[in-house]
């Protein structure tokens, strides 16, 4: 008896030690930075900004009156023209209205003070299932019931972490940095993504609208989740400023035939919002855009110019580029913008 104790007292130490650096490996390479949260670094890996950019807006109470959410397009967003000059964009990969309704419960529970809010739409938010980010690590949000420990769980039990870790730490994963590398000091001061000058766009970034194979419609949904935002930041004094991004016109072609302007029409009877979507001088060049998904600063200057000053260059305002979208003129909104489609489908 007291031989198998002794083996099975050997075996627990051995199973013990070997959990531990599993664990210890998955924690010290941390390839999406949950674990580094305070002190990121660019592995190559995207990190899970969702995650991330919500803890530290718990860290960083009272740095921040405005807020910006919406998906990695919104990124480009810069705010640094705008009238608010203690802002922080609260954008990461492929973030939907659910996810933003859940990371601002999270803040006004814990006490974050907001005086605004601007909230970034497009056919993301009425495509993808917010179910699909819960088990993502790249995308799994801050959990909403403050589990923390069952977040890290997830983070430090799973083999593909361990795999990207152990390859991070020895050195024999070589480290890509991409087209959208991570600037660090610009990620804490305004949470804003950058773009890598040097990188070299394929030939083909053009050639199809961005679309994934698991997009389904869960328009209503989706509407309620951004009923339920509007609702919450009214009960909270929170100046809330709806937007529809810019969509690539081979993604907003495609977005059409998915729906979108059956979301703007139900979106207007939610809240108003400004419109920077359809066919016009940014959307239907490609030099605007990093791919058929990603809108270039200089487009996002000019959205801040229209929500925050009520400027629009002529030329884009014949284009109804800014047009600020109610229940009253939304069919107006969407006729114009299929006549448009309509025109270029005939070739005039």
């Amino acid at each position: 008896m007291k031989k198998l104790i002794g083996k099975l007292c050997l075996l627990g130490v051995l199973v013990g030690a070997i959990l531990s650096v599993f664990v210890a490996v998955n924690v010290l390479g941390d390839p999406y930075n949950v674990f580094h949260a305070e002190h990121i670094r660019d592995v190559g890996v995207e990190p899970n900004k969702n995650f991330i950019k919500t803890k530290y807006m718990l860290d960083q109470k009272g740095s921040y009156d405005t807020l910006i959410f919406g998906s990695s397009r919104v990124g480009f967003l810069y705010f640094d023209t705008s009238p608010y000059e203690r802002y922080y964009n609260m954008s990461y990969s492929e973030g939907v209205p659910a996810e933003h309704l859940s990371n601002l419960k999270v803040l006004l529970e814990n006490g974050v003070e907001i005086k605004r809010i601007f909230l970034g739409l497009d056919n993301i938010s009425y495509l993808v299932d917010p179910a699909l980010h819960e088990d993502l690590l790249i995308r799994m949000p801050y959990p909403e019931d403050g589990d923390l420990l069952g977040f890290y769980l997830k983070n430090v039990s799973n083999w593909e972490v361990t795999k990207m870790s152990f390859g991070l730490l020895t050195g024999l994963q070589e480290i890509e940095i991409g087209n959208m590398p991570l600037d660090v000091e610009r990620f804490y001061q305004n949470g804003e993504s950058v773009y890598n000058e040097d990188y070299e766009t394929p030939e083909n970034a053009f050639e199809e609208p961005y679309w994934d194979d698991y997009y389904e419609d869960r328009m209503d949904e989706a509407l309620e989740e951004i009923r339920e935002f509007k609702e919450l930041c009214e009960e909270n004094g929170i100046e809330l400023t709806v937007f529809l991004n810019p969509l690539h016109y081979e993604t907003y072609i495609r977005s059409v035939r998915h729906g979108l302007f059956t979301f703007m029409e139900r979106l207007a009877e939610v809240t108003p919002y400004y419109s920077f979507t359809g066919l016009n001088k940014y959307t239907t060049e490609n030099q605007y855009f990093f791919e058929t998904s990603h809108y270039k600063p200089e487009v996002g200057y000019a959205m801040v110019d229209a929500m925050c000053y009520g400027e629009v260059d002529d030329d884009l305002w014949a284009t109804w580029f800014g047009m600020y979208v109610t229940e009253e003129n939304v069919s107006s909104v969407t006729d114009y913008f299929q006549s448009q489609l309509d025109d270029v489908m005939s070739g005039q």
